[in-house]
């Protein structure tokens, strides 16, 4: 599918350091561009989210899960096939990070993108985005668009990219499976 428009859009808005709303291979995500930590502590405070709990990064690739994390096990491609579902993975070690970004041990979770959106919107950005999932924290993830926007919208601009993204996007419920990856 082409979301050529909606893509140059939300591209536009990480790039300005704003936070978009848009939809993952799991939920409804809260993503910012890495580059830009007032972005990053904005999604803290839309959440009401500690900042001890590190946010996560989606990448579009194993390519560019390389450009990033360091020791990468040999069969995490084979791994990711056959898992079957999104797979975060703890990475202990990683380069071009910025510490913001970073748990207190300077490990990050970085998941590659299934989904073809969030595919083509990291593509186009250049480099991975954050993500968390659209609630508040410790509250149930919303998987209705339109409670999302009513919840985050008028906080600060927000871009939820709702013109040709599948319906299914509005009712997927499921978190990814976390594992991490000792160097």
């Amino acid at each position: 599918m082409n979301w050529t428009e909606e893509i140059n859009t939300a591209v536009d808005i990480l790039l300005d350091g704003g936070v978009i709303l848009y939809p993952t291979d799991t939920i409804w995500g809260l993503g910012s561009d890495i580059l830009h930590q007032e972005a990053v502590e904005k999604i803290y405070s839309l959440k009401k989210r500690e900042r001890w709990q590190p946010l996560i990064l989606l990448v579009s690739s194993i390519d560019m899960l390389k450009s990033y994390a360091i020791n990468i096990h040999p069969r995490l491609e084979n791994l990711l096939n056959v898992h079957g579902q999104p797979l975060t993975v703890i990475y202990d070690q990683v380069m071009g990070i910025p510490s913001y970004l970073r748990a207190k041990n300077g490990s990050v979770g970085i998941r590659i993108c299934t989904d073809p959106y969030c595919i083509q919107l990291i593509e186009a950005l250049g480099r991975p985005i954050t993500s968390t999932s659209a609630n508040l924290s410790g509250q149930p993830f919303l998987n209705i668009l339109v409670r999302c926007n009513r919840i985050f919208y008028s906080k600060w601009i927000l871009y939820a990219p709702i013109v040709g993204i599948p319906e299914k996007k509005g009712h997927h419920l499921s978190w990814s499976d976390v594992i991490p990856m000792a160097s």
